[in-house]
């Protein structure tokens, strides 16, 4: 049977990017939010540009929260793989 290999710190490392990534986001949404408003409104009418900037809101506010969960869920199961870890050559230990 092959080792299994994982690099905790690599793995914490690239998470940890991941709320920065959700902040910069973050702000483009709101940037969109403050766009539709400064578009005039016979434009907003006859282009339907407040709808689709409003689609474009809703699609990054869903991509935002796949990103925290991801960022959740990678964070949990990374807390567990080191316990798991460190239990493990704990007990090994016993062995030698």
């Amino acid at each position: 049977m092959a080792d299994i290999r994982v690099s905790i710190k690599e793995v914490r490392n690239d998470n940890y990017m991941l709320p920065l990534l959700i902040s910069r986001l973050d702000n483009c949404q709101r940037s969109v939010a403050v766009m539709k408003w400064r578009v005039p409104a016979d434009m907003q009418d006859s282009e339907k540009i407040k709808e689709e900037l409003i689609a474009v809101q809703h699609e990054m506010e869903n991509i935002q929260e796949k990103m925290e969960d991801l960022y959740r869920a990678t964070k949990e199961c990374m807390d567990q793989y080191e316990e798991t870890e460190n239990t493990l050559f704990a007990r090994a230990k016993d062995f030698e």
